[in-house]
């Protein structure tokens, strides 16, 4: 009974740990310092339908990297502003970058919003 018991949990964790490595993630990362050096401050799973809210200060500097869970899979990002306008994405012409780079141009409340392609 003990065996069956821990074949179960063993299979339901490599289940869990197989659907975790198909989702997509993103990470914030704020201008820092130094010139060139960017400091994480914000990474999580990317839940579809989802937005994500962060206050941008005016004048910085963010950086936007998402990785997706499926192979060659793409993710439209945008970044939008407390009116529901549009101010960064990731998208340029028809191609989809993993990265977004954004300054801030008015401090206040700013959503972030994903949603996967299908190829």
């Amino acid at each position: 009974m003990k065996n069956i018991a821990f074949l179960l949990v063993v299979g339901f964790c490599l289940l869990v740990a197989t659907a975790t490595q198909a989702q997509s993630s993103f990470e914030i990362l704020a201008k820092g310092v130094s010139k060139d050096k960017y400091v994480a401050i914000k990474g999580e799973e990317i839940a579809a339908g989802e937005r994500y809210a962060y206050m941008f200060s005016n004048l910085s500097r963010y950086r936007l990297i998402v990785k997706s869970g499926k192979t060659n899979g793409k993710v439209l990002v945008k970044i939008v502003d407390a009116d529901k306008k549009e101010v960064a994405t990731n998208l340029l012409g028809k191609k989809y970058h993993n990265e977004l780079n954004f300054k801030c141009g008015k401090t206040g409340m700013y959503y972030v919003v994903f949603e996967e392609i299908a190829n």
